[in-house]
């Protein structure tokens, strides 16, 4: 840094190397140093600083690169199960899961907008039933179809998201019956675009997700054994 100090009227001295700083001293009657000096310093941006400014663009440059390329080796798809063993034979649970009427006993969405609008269509229940719905931010809007159904079995849903986002995934619900009851497992699978790929680097789906099937699936064990 240079410091070039003028102590009178054309008279000057350098104290110092470099470049950034000029500091002049001038006369002022009011303090005594031979006469009384007053100091006005001007700093200008150093070469320092605009490397300093590289640097860190540079840093940046690179974590954005680090992030995309790390969203871009994630799966192309992706996979959320949940399961739970309930004390109700499969037919009695079976029949809450095929009838989308009946939905409304156990899911956990049904309870987030009590102003909810629901559309039911197709078939009563079963393989061609739909149901469409459209709420507040929490719920968004939506709709299902189940495309298969094997009696208290195997319950397969095309499951279409169109806000806040759009998506389209598959629903299995898989029922075993076992020794005291029965073995349900719920899974939603799908592709996985660019934009998830991004969201799961903060967002743990498998957890967001998945802590709402327990939820569910909590529900339908309660419904069930009643």
């Amino acid at each position: 840094m240079r410091c070039r100090v003028v102590w009178a009227e054309g008279e000057s001295a350098t104290v110092g190397a470099g470049q950034g700083i000029d500091v002049r001293l001038l006369p002022d009657t009011s303090v005594g140093l031979n006469s009384t000096l007053q100091a006005a310093v001007t700093a200008v941006p150093s070469t320092g600083c605009l490397a300093m400014l590289k640097t860190i663009a540079l840093i940046l440059v690179a974590i954005i690169a680090c992030v995309l390329i790390a969203a871009a080796l994630q799966p192309d798809s992706f996979r959320v199960e949940r399961s739970i063993r309930i004390k109700a034979p499969p037919e009695k649970i079976f029949a809450f899961i095929d009838d989308f009427h009946r939905w409304a006993a156990w899911s956990p969405w049904e309870k987030l907008d009590s102003a909810m609008k629901r559309d039911y269509s197709g078939a009563a229940s079963g393989q061609g039933a739909v149901y469409a719905w459209e709420g507040n931010s929490k719920v968004g809007q939506g709709r299902m179809q189940i495309v298969e159904s094997s009696p208290h079995s195997v319950i397969r849903i095309q499951l279409d998201f169109l806000k806040p986002f759009e998506a389209h995934n598959t629903a299995e619900f898989r029922l075993q019956a076992e020794a005291d009851g029965t073995e349900v497992r719920w899974a939603m699978h799908g592709p996985q675009p660019y934009l998830s790929k991004l969201m799961g680097l903060v967002f743990n789906m498998d957890k967001l997700i998945g802590k709402d099937f327990e939820t569910g699936l909590a529900n339908l064990k309660s419904v069930a054994e009643t």
